[in-house]
């Protein structure tokens, strides 16, 4: 997204000879670029409930619906530590699958 923007200023000044004059002046149009970011994280779970010591696979998909090329992504869940993912292009999808044990 584009947004262009200008300002008017108006103002009064006296000439020697003792009348006041007012005028207009435009500034010049400068035009900036808004870079916006869509990134959804959609997560699901192959089970619902677990027992004490059953175990269930969490997916993550992860897509760029943005406009603009993603880098230095990061990913962490409450029930991960972390750790980097690789850059993704516009458009792309990737996925994350990690278990979970419940003790």
């Amino acid at each position: 997204m584009t947004i262009s923007n200008q300002s008017e200023v108006q103002f009064d000044f006296t000439l020697p000879d003792e009348t006041t004059e007012t005028e207009t002046r435009a500034s010049n149009i400068v035009t900036t670029e808004i870079l916006t970011y869509s990134f959804t994280k959609v997560k699901s779970s192959n089970k619902t409930f677990l027992k004490e010591g059953e175990m269930a696979t969490q997916t993550v998909v992860l897509t760029n619906n943005s406009l603009l090329n993603l880098s230095n992504l990061f990913f962490s869940d409450t029930m991960t530590t972390g750790f980097p993912l690789a850059d993704l292009a516009v458009g792309a999808s990737t996925i994350v699958e990690f278990d979970v044990t419940v003790n």
